[in-house]
């Protein structure tokens, strides 16, 4: 059962990470021009898979931690699920309301999401003495 959901889970990953390319393509474009309605909808469906594949990924790491007793690995997948989920939902909704966005509310987030990364690194580095130098690399990555 855990195994298919990790296999899930890096499935998902891989998939998020082929998301980020036209996500980020298409944010860089947003920032600088106004959507068309069809082009915000692709957005939209960009950014709702962003979601889903957050949390898939994001699950497996949640499992590895907890299968491993990595408490720390757990609690900063849960803090990088909550804040990721809550950044592709802020800029879902700045869509239909784009007076949303300013660069306070923007740097805020690089921050906040900065911190978690670091945490989440942490956890994954705590990982190196089961998984070797993988790990290590994962972490500092």
């Amino acid at each position: 059962m855990m195994r298919n959901e990790l296999k899930t889970a890096g499935m998902a990953g891989i998939f998020g990470l082929l998301l980020s390319v036209p996500y980020l393509i298409l944010a860089v474009i947003r920032s600088l021009y106004a959507f068309s309605p069809e082009i915000t909808g692709l957005y939209a469906a960009i950014v709702i898979g962003s979601i889903i594949t957050t949390i898939l990924f994001l699950r497996g790491f949640i499992l590895l931690g907890e299968r491993l007793k990595n408490r720390f690995l757990v609690v900063a997948s849960y803090l990088l699920l909550i804040s990721g989920v809550a950044f592709f939902a802020y800029d879902l909704v700045s869509l239909g309301f784009p007076n949303m966005e300013n660069i306070f509310i923007a740097s805020l987030v690089a921050v906040l999401l900065g911190a978690v990364n670091a945490l989440f690194g942490f956890g994954i580095l705590k990982l190196e003495s089961k998984f070797g130098s993988i790990a290590s690399i994962a972490g500092f990555l």
